[in-house]
């Protein structure tokens, strides 16, 4: 009789160990799952940093008490009734532009897979790049409103002409990029100039200059011909400063700090 349950014994501890194999598997299988889920939504929830601000020439806002959710959030723009458009890297490299007012107690989104991005000169309309099928330049409203297609040319940069009737963009083609316009209001993207930069370049809020950094600096001219050229020694350019009448850096002279330019006179001072 022992012998005749040995093999009974073997065969059940056998079949045992695989079933607590599978199940062991299978638990570990969901539990890779769950946290690999919970870490991706820790992307949507993570506190924002410490040391994330945006700086101005004039002010500098401390986003932290601002956007609690925000997970490394660029401010495209502060209106004088303390309302802020930013726009986050979220899940999986998208992007996702938000509207926060003084007296709501959590940001709205404006708008999902959103590119580069731009405020309107009154404050109420927002401009935005997307490659998300179908995509193109779209407009929405600060208050929420659907967004509605201007047109469906890629972009990389956006600008508002002086007059507010027109959105000046560059468009990446081969060996570079192009720069091209499209009606505030909707209707066909034309080519300002058949000039093709090797760099993209950054347009000054009123689209009437552009910054092309290069390998000595930072080429400066006209839009959309290159006229009026100027070149500043800038090593890590930012942007413009919100008048246009200069360059916003880091680096030299100092690298601990946040530095302006002027582009006419190449006067350097500090903006933070």
């Amino acid at each position: 009789r022992r012998r005749a349950r040995q093999p009974v014994r073997q065969w059940a501890r056998q079949v045992a160990g695989s079933a607590l194999g599978i199940m062991a598997a299978i638990l570990i299988s969901a539990g890779v799952q769950s946290l690999s889920a919970m870490a991706d939504d820790a992307l949507d929830d993570t506190t924002i940093l410490a040391a994330s601000v945006w700086s101005g020439t004039d002010l500098v806002h401390d986003l932290k008490p601002l956007v609690p959710t925000a997970v490394s959030p660029s401010v495209l723009w502060v209106g004088n009734d303390g309302r802020t458009v930013y726009g986050t890297r979220r899940r999986r490299g998208a992007r996702t532009l938000w509207v926060v007012a003084q007296g709501e107690r959590e940001p709205r989104v404006l708008a999902l897979q959103a590119g580069a991005a731009i405020v309107g000169r009154r404050g109420s309309n927002v401009y935005y790049a997307s490659s998300s099928a179908p995509g193109g330049i779209y407009r929405t409203s600060l208050r929420g409103i659907e967004s509605v297609r201007l047109t469906d040319a890629p972009a990389e940069q956006l600008a508002m002409s002086a007059d507010a009737k027109t959105i000046v963009f560059t468009r990446p083609v081969s060996g570079g990029y192009t720069l091209w316009a499209v009606p505030a209001n909707g209707g066909t993207a034309y080519q300002l100039s058949s000039t093709v930069l090797p760099e993209s370049p950054v347009l000054s809020p009123d689209a009437t200059r552009m910054a092309i950094p290069r390998a000595d600096g930072v080429l400066v001219c006209d839009v959309p011909t290159c006229a009026n050229q100027v070149v500043l020694p800038i090593t890590t350019l930012v942007g413009w400063t919100p008048d246009g009448t200069g360059l916003t850096h880091v680096g030299a002279p100092g690298g601990a700090n946040i530095w302006a330019t002027e582009t006419t006179t190449g006067a350097v001072y500090s903006s933070v």
